[in-house]
Formats: C-alpha cells, sequence, structure tokens
C-alpha cells in the first residue's frame, strides 16, 4: 500500500493511532510504524475499552501484547459508555463523544490523531447520511484530513478497500487480529447498509464500488468550494453586533447554512449543526420591531431584533461569590474547584514564569486585596499586547469554553473591577514585570 506521498506531509510530528485490534486499524497502525523512521515520525498506539462487550478485556491486551511484540508505544483508555451517556444518546454516539473527550485529553499541540477507515466504511457513511437529507457537506464528512473540536484526524486508507488492507496485512504475515461480534448485527444501521444493501449494489452494479468511491471524491471538491467561500464572505462580515437579518436573508441557502453554522461555533465555542427549520425561520423573520427568540439546543438560542441576529444563553452560568483576597499575607485561596496559588519571586524568576496557568505581574503596584469573582456578560479586559479592550465571551469562545462553563473561571481583579488575569487563560496588560522589581506570580 503507497501512502507516502501523504505521510511527507506529516514529517517531524507524533501520530495517535486509534487501535481497536481490527483489521483496518492493525493494518494502519503497522504501515505507520513502518513508516515512522523516513518520516520521522513518532507513533503511538490508543486503544479505548468502551467495556460494552464481554471480549473488550480481552481485545485491550491483544492491542497490548501486540504493541509490545511490535516495539511500539500504547496506551489503554477505559471509557464508562452508559454511565456518562446523555439522554437520548444512542450508544455509538455516547461512544463517539466519550472518546473525542480522551482524545482532546491526551493529545498534545501539533499531534495528529490516525483512524483506519477505508472506502467502504466512507461508501456507508454517505448512504446513512443522504437518507436523513443531507448536503454535501454531510455526505462527505468522513475526509481523509479533517478538524472536529480542535484536534485533527487523518484518514490514510480512505482510497483502500477492505480486501485491500487485509492483503497488506497477509502480505506481512499477520493473519490474527481482532473480530467485534456486534459488527455483524444489523439491528445497528451501519451494519445493515454493510451487510444488506452495498453487497446487493454491488452484485448487480460491479463497477459501482469504484463509481461511489469516486462520487465521494467530486462530491468533496464540492463541499470545499462552497465551505471555503462561506468562510470567506463570514470573514468579510464586520459581525461585531450580529449577524444582519436582511444581508444574510440575501444569501444562496447553500452559503447561508454553511455561514450561520461557523458564526454560531465562533460565538458559542462548540461545534452546532443548524437544522434547516432555523433557515426557514430566519427566511420568514421580517424587521417589525419585534423581538423574536429562536431555540437552539441546550439554553442557547437566536434572538432577531432590528434586523440582527444575536446568540443568547438563557440558562445563566452559575454564579460563584465575589470574595476578597489578601494575596500577600494568605497566598492560598480556595475559589469553586480550583486554587489559585500567589508567590513573590525575584525580577528573573519572575519573568520566567509563564505560561496558561501562570500569570506575573510587577508586585510593588499591585494592590492588596484583590477581587476574585467569576465571569458576567459583558466583561472586558486589555489583553497584554493589545492597545484596547476585548470582551471576555471572545476569549472563552477562541478556546471553545461552552456558556455553562465560563461561570466557573476564576478572573482576577482590581478593587475598581479591573480585570488583570483569566485564570489558566490570559492576563491583561497591567503591572507587566520589569527588569529590576520583585514579581508577583499567580498560578492556577
Amino acid at each position: 500500500m503507497n501512502i507516502a506521498t501523504q505521510l511527507k506531509k506529516y514529517h517531524g510530528r507524533k501520530i495517535y493511532v486509534g487501535f481497536s485490534g481490527g483489521a483496518d486499524s492493525t493494518a494502519l497502525l503497522l504501515l505507520l510504524h513502518h513508516a515512522a523512521e523516513e518520516n520521522d515520525l513518532t507513533i503511538e498506539a490508543v486503544h479505548f475499552d468502551h467495556h460494552l462487550r464481554i471480549e473488550s478485556g480481552a481485545d485491550a491486551q491483544w492491542c497490548k501484547k501486540f504493541c509490545e511484540d511490535s516495539g511500539i508505544s500504547c496506551r489503554i483508555i477505559d471509557l464508562d459508555v452508559t454511565q456518562t451517556r446523555d439522554g437520548g444518546e444512542t450508544l455509538e454516539a455516547a461512544a463517539r463523544r466519550c472518546r473525542l473527550e480522551s482524545w482532546g485529553k491526551i493529545v498534545e499541540k501539533g499531534a495528529l490523531i490516525a483512524l483506519g477507515h477505508h472506502s467502504g466504511d466512507r461508501a456507508e457513511n454517505m448512504l446513512l447520511r443522504l437518507c436523513r437529507g443531507s448536503n454535501v457537506t454531510a455526505l462527505t464528512s468522513m475526509r481523509s484530513e479533517q478538524k472536529i473540536g480542535g484536534l485533527l484526524f487523518i484518514r490514510p486508507f480512505l482510497g483502500f478497500t477492505r480486501q485491500e488492507i487485509e492483503k497488506y496485512l497477509e502480505d506481512n504475515r499477520i493473519l490474527d487480529w481482532r473480530e467485534d461480534d456486534s459488527n455483524r448485527d444489523i439491528g445497528f444501521r451501519r451494519n445493515y447498509f454493510r451487510h444488506e444493501i452495498l453487497p446487493e449494489i454491488y452484485r448487480y452494479l460491479p463497477a459501482a464500488e469504484k463509481g461511489l468511491q469516486r462520487s465521494l471524491e467530486v462530491l468533496e471538491q464540492d463541499a470545499d468550494f462552497i465551505e471555503a467561500a462561506a468562510s470567506g464572505i463570514l470573514a468579510s462580515w464586520d459581525i461585531s453586533g450580529g449577524l444582519d437579518l436582511n444581508r444574510f436573508n440575501r444569501l444562496h441557502p447553500a452559503l447561508a447554512i454553511r455561514i450561520l453554522r461557523y458564526w454560531l461555533q465562533r460565538e458559542c465555542g462548540e461545534d452546532v449543526i443548524p437544522e434547516r427549520h432555523l433557515l426557514e425561520r430566519l427566511a420568514t423573520a421580517t424587521d417589525n420591531g419585534e423581538t423574536i427568540k429562536v431555540p437552539i439546543r441546550g439554553g442557547w438560542c437566536l434572538e432577531i431584533k432590528n434586523a440582527m441576529i444575536n446568540l443568547l444563553n438563557d440558562e445563566e452560568p452559575e454564579q460563584l461569590p465575589e470574595v476578597e483576597w489578601f494575596w500577600r499575607s494568605q497566598p492560598v485561596l480556595k475559589y469553586g474547584k480550583y486554587r489559585l496559588r500567589a508567590e513573590i519571586f525575584p525580577a528573573e524568576e519572575g519573568r520566567q514564569a509563564t505560561g496558561i496557568n501562570a500569570a506575573a505581574f510587577d508586585a510593588a503596584s499591585l494592590p492588596e486585596p484583590l477581587t476574585v469573582r467569576s465571569w458576567r456578560n459583558g466583561d472586558q479586559m486589555v489583553p497584554f499586547g493589545k492597545n484596547g479592550p476585548v470582551k471576555l465571551k471572545k476569549f472563552f469562545t477562541d478556546v471553545k469554553i461552552a456558556g455553562e462553563k465560563r461561570g466557573t473561571v476564576p478572573l482576577l481583579c482590581l478593587k475598581n473591577g479591573t480585570i488583570i488575569w483569566i485564570a489558566g487563560l490570559r492576563r491583561s496588560d497591567f503591572a507587566v514585570v520589569n527588569e529590576t522589581d520583585p514579581a508577583a506570580v499567580f498560578y492556577i
């Protein structure tokens, strides 16, 4: 199997490989391991034990031993899917969400996640979404390179069939892998397409397997073009006061639904896929002075007022109390689930104490007491290195902190209310450390 050209673009990076022990992920892990030295790649296998099947423990042990025998680093992660399953969530959806949350915790900046999906998986995915009435973006949602939740996923095998993957294993004298019996259960919709629908299509139309692959390739090109156009339009708009309703409604529907999705993602810090009825509701909204609220999900709603569309969260975040902190005499403060700590250092040491979990200030310029409180709508701060204030909402959105979690982030403030540090996120331009005076360093 030749994916050398794909791997060259990832030269020198770390790749985590989702390793179930099945034929697809075993072949992918082996191929990346063989290509690691030539491409200066660091490979680590990650096996998720969902504890949904009696055999899951044996699968995990098989994966661990395979990696040990092959000289590959391996990590086993236990997931409690049934206990963390949300109401109305299928087991498949809950498992996907748990895996994505775990990837977010372990994958460091600049690393990739490789998955073993092949052309058959992609065809199944397309047919499932076609039956749901999806657009080309959703039909081609399984892509060779894709960002999900800030993580970069790659799927090197999308151009290969399951038969080609098994042939690669046989050529490398790998004749043993794990088989998940649930993959044969046609009670799962994906399995129904895999074992009942697609084989019949291929039997009647032998060229269909390659034809579906080609269709997906050109559909992805179409999707890329429309998505790029939508991103460009949104970037050209001044959206500081919201979306202009009239300008939005003049868009072609193919652009409008994507612009709305990108804007929602930017505003609430998570991927919200707007449904078709939402576009229809916006299309019928008029500028008659009336305020209209359209629910989306989880407390989020669109407010249409004075021909502008804005995003609101009617579920106010839990507000922690405002407290005074005499940080010199009491250097540790417990605030909500966090523990804040203050230390005085010589200037040079203080200047080096930087990073996402620390902020250094000129100690002589820092008053006592300081105030610690949680976020309020409308809060602003002048970030270090900037000339003017920026709404804290933008900081939270940029790092994908959802609305219900924003009220738990401690804010370090002066007595007059000026915010000088969003703990664990960003410091202000106040009391910058100089080269000679002691520094007050705050940690979370």
